[in-house]
């Protein structure tokens, strides 16, 4: 029910509402007899009166006891009063309005860390004069090197001291090409992309001859932060405002499943959380997660904490142990939680 509604009118005889501002409660229907007005949080100097009214809402006056005393609150407590068939609402009203500010809190995740593609290729043989290896990018760059009898220049590999397929798989090795790295171990030659991730994965080296594979290319380059083993992720919650806090959910995460993929899951099972969702709103993109007060809002929750771990299996994520307050939290004033009940 929205609060501080003027003058509407709802077909209840009870009435529960949050009071964040100098003006009338819901109106509702009373159909006689008596009831408790009970309200506790920050008055923030304000007084809260019940009022009445016998003309369908037109005119509303203050309610008063049996010595004619008007019915008012200014701290936690309750009153009750007796009244006829009328329409009811709470009144506030000095108070000391503040609109406040939503306390953020932030978690960035994050693991694990990126894989670079590589390939390999294997020198069975001796080149002669005149072949070549290529070196071609995921863009299309090539690079061109040609074995040559005589002293090697610019792109060029000298055949005068390969004598074997291991020396071959050296001199392939020494090569310069932007982009990747290469290493040799016996004739074969390890082609690794220089940069880890995704981006190295379609490098293809390429050789013209007789004296060695004809083709690798480069695969495996995973991106940061993507699962490498399905398993499960552990989300543990903490809020002092929170019923039943620290707690904890679960995450079932899968092989292969990237770090923007896993982190929304995470903020849809945060926000699909029954005890969350009353007082925070879950948001963020990628990597970032965030939970974001709901109104009215509270002075900052120091103890406000989201923290992400591994679970049974294991899926290799980078362990979270403490969030980030993005924001500070400051409280709207007044804030009131408003009860008129039948008794």
């Amino acid at each position: 029910m929205p609060a501080n509604t003027q003058n509407h009118t709802v077909p209840n005889v009870n009435l529960t509402e949050t009071i964040s501002s100098n003006a009338n409660s819901t109106v509702i229907d009373w159909h006689g007899g008596d009831g408790t007005v009970a309200a506790t949080g920050t008055f923030s100097s304000g007084t809260i009166k019940l009022q009445a009214s016998v003309d369908g809402g037109t005119t509303f006056f203050d309610a008063r006891d049996g010595d004619n005393n008007v019915l008012t609150l200014t701290a936690d407590g309750a009153f009750s009063f007796s009244i006829g068939s009328c329409k009811l609402r709470a009144n506030t009203a000095g108070a000391t309005v503040a609109a406040g500010a939503a306390q953020v809190e932030t978690l960035t995740c994050s693991g694990p860390a990126a894989i670079a593609a590589t390939a390999t290729l294997t020198v069975f043989g001796l080149p002669v004069a005149g072949d070549t290896i290529f070196f071609t990018s995921p863009a299309g760059v090539r690079s061109t090197f040609t074995f040559v009898a005589g002293v090697a220049g610019a792109n060029q590999i000298s055949l005068a001291t390969l004598t074997t397929p291991t020396l071959v798989a050296s001199a392939i090795a020494a090569v310069t090409v932007a982009g990747i790295t290469e290493t040799a171990s016996g004739p074969v030659v390890t082609i690794t992309a220089s940069t880890a991730g995704t981006a190295g994965n379609g490098w293809a080296v390429e050789t013209v001859g007789a004296y060695a594979q004809r083709i690798a290319v480069l695969s495996g380059g995973v991106a940061a932060g993507t699962i490498a083993a399905s398993g499960t992720i552990n989300v543990t919650v903490t809020s002092a405002i929170i019923p039943s806090s620290p707690f904890t959910l679960a995450v079932p995460v899968f092989a292969g499943e990237t770090l923007d993929v896993w982190a929304d899951k995470i903020r849809t099972v945060l926000t699909n959380s029954h005890r969350l969702a009353p007082q925070f709103t879950v948001g963020g993109t990628g990597a970032t997660i965030t939970l974001t007060k709901r109104a009215p809002f509270l002075a900052n929750d120091a103890t406000l904490n989201v923290a992400i771990a591994n679970g049974t299996p294991s899926p290799g994520i980078t362990a979270v142990t403490t969030s980030t307050n993005t924001t500070a939290g400051v409280a709207t004033t007044p804030n009131v939680f408003l009860s008129i009940q039948r008794r």
